[in-house]
């Protein structure tokens, strides 16, 4: 009895994988907002006056940033790489 019903989980068991990366911004346009938030979030870094600082060096960060993310297509490669891999994990999560 408990082995057929071992067998039945082992049959029913689905496999889960769960992806986690911080995002980036898909355009220019999303590079202050993207460095605000970032910047403004404590569990990522803490600074003195955050509520201020946060957004200062956001806005003083980001024309630069924009001008990286130009040289590799105007915006942050990882949502497509993401997509890519969530793909890539569902197809070899079915194979057997």
């Amino acid at each position: 009895m408990a082995s057929q019903r071992l067998a039945a989980t082992q049959s029913s068991a689905k496999t889960g994988i769960l992806l986690l990366n911080m995002g980036g911004p898909r355009s220019a346009g999303e590079v202050q907002e993207f460095l605000t938030r970032l910047f403004l979030d404590r569990d990522i870094i803490r600074l003195p006056l955050q509520h201020r600082l946060g957004p200062f060096i956001a806005k003083r960060r980001a024309p630069d940033i924009v001008k990286k993310y130009g040289e590799i297509g105007g915006g942050s490669p990882i949502y497509e790489w993401t997509r890519k891999q969530v793909g890539m994990n569902a197809f070899l999560a079915s194979v057997p």
